[in-house]
């Protein structure tokens, strides 16, 4: 629907049942994603605060967070000091992080990425690539020369 997802909430008792937080309000899908539609009023969680920059503890003393400049930054100081942590990400620019049982899970304009270290990621597909042919490549690479990471005048070449 175009919405910008702020947050999400799974069911404690029901699979594939997730609540999205979006600019447009809420909406809740009942198949794991495939189709979304706006929760009823009384069908709306509690959605955790999500507080920018903070630090995210993802495991054996792991942690990550967003910068100022929508980069990924990981630590394993408790915060004292961090890295950029974006390797594998076509377009390095982080809007969302969380940890879930199955990965730390982040995301942007260039697509959804899933890490166990924080460190390197791997892209998310979420759906077959059979399925979105050459908009795939081209949503990344349109989303790049928005972001600016591809010049106006096309990629360098080498």
């Amino acid at each position: 629907m175009g919405a910008s997802v702020k947050n999400l909430s799974a069911s404690k008792s029901r699979t594939f049942v997730l609540w999205a937080q979006t600019d447009r309000g809420v909406f809740i899908t009942r198949d794991g994603g495939l189709s979304w539609r706006a929760a009823a009023s009384d069908d709306k969680p509690a959605f955790p605060e999500m507080k920018s920059g903070e630090w995210i503890s993802v495991k054996d003393g792991i942690q990550l967070r967003i910068d100022e400049s929508s980069r990924l930054v990981r630590s394993t100081d408790g915060g004292k000091t961090g890295s950029e942590a974006m390797q594998g990400w076509r377009i390095p620019l982080a809007k969302y992080l969380f940890g879930t049982p199955w990965g730390v899970i982040a995301g942007g304009p260039g697509g959804a990425y899933r890490s166990d270290d924080g460190r390197s990621w791997d892209e998310i597909q979420l759906w077959h690539e059979q399925e979105t042919g050459a908009a795939d490549f081209l949503h990344a690479y349109w989303m790049g020369r928005y972001y600016g990471f591809v010049p106006a005048d096309g990629p360098a070449t080498k």
